[in-house]
């Protein structure tokens, strides 16, 4: 029995679909190399890593995460900006998430760039508690 996606219906079917997924401007998750679809890889640094790499970066936001569980945190904003940092998230991501909310107790400046200061300074006095290096890639 023929699986049905490899039939010539089915992918004739699939390229009008497409093509009209396009041209509404939709971004498909997913891209198509010989004859297989996988998912779009959104950083060149996936790409140009080795497995051993990625597979110490994987260790590494698994402990982070871990720590995070068992740590009783002196409040909740530490604990959503470590918790956004360990799902992936960069500092500017994490900054623009929480441009709403008021860290006057942190530092007294306001904008973008303290707060993005504030969450890296976080991060940072975080890793030094649990004796955790600051991840990077290099």
């Amino acid at each position: 029995m023929e699986q049905f996606w490899r039939t010539k219906n089915f992918r004739q079917l699939a390229e009008v679909w497409n093509e009209k997924l396009e041209a509404s401007g939709f971004d498909d998750a997913e891209l198509e190399r010989k004859g297989t679809r996988t998912l779009k890889q959104r950083h060149t640094v996936y790409l140009l890593s080795t497995s051993l790499e990625r597979q110490t970066t994987l260790e590494y936001y698994i402990r982070l995460e871990r720590l995070i569980n068992r740590t009783m945190f002196p409040n909740e904003l530490e604990k959503l900006i470590m918790t956004k940092y360990a799902n992936g998230q960069f500092i500017t991501e994490i900054a623009r998430d929480l441009k709403d909310v008021d860290f006057t107790f942190y530092l007294k400046g306001n904008g973008i760039r303290s707060l993005r200061r504030i969450i890296a300074c976080i991060i940072q006095r975080w890793h030094a508690r649990w004796q955790l290096p600051y991840w990077n890639q290099k």
